[in-house]
């Protein structure tokens, strides 16, 4: 029987088998944060991408900005800069964003550092 400590503080007794389970279900938990860490930092990109346009259209087209769908005065379509309502509510979801990102970074610190400690990359 080999000796494995998946835990800091804890040494635990596991055949090779239960080794081979514990590594697999932390190869798949690795596999599994990094791709929902991409997908959070594509969507980071894709609301930042969406506030660079409203904060383009504030710093340099203040007299048109609108939300789609609703009039404008002719004399200010030449500066129109037209804001779907869903951006400006994604404004809300900056903060869980961030935050659901940050968990999975230290998550995949947490793996990375469980797989170092049993002799895995």
């Amino acid at each position: 029987m080999d000796v494995i400590s998946l835990e800091p503080e804890t040494s635990l007794l596991l055949t090779t088998e239960q080794q081979d389970a514990v590594l697999g279900r932390l190869m798949r938990e690795r596999k599994e944060t990094e791709l929902r860490k991409i997908a959070l930092e594509a969507e980071g990109a894709r609301i930042g991408a969406n506030l660079a346009k409203v904060g383009q259209g504030l710093q340099r087209r203040l007299s048109g900005i609108q939300l789609q769908g609703e009039d404008l005065e002719s004399d200010f379509l030449h500066s129109a800069v037209w804001i779907e309502p869903s951006e400006l509510e994604e404004i809300s979801k900056i903060v869980q964003l961030a935050n659901d990102y940050r968990a999975a970074i230290k998550t995949l610190r947490q793996i990375s550092a469980q797989l170092a400690q049993a002799g895995w990359q």
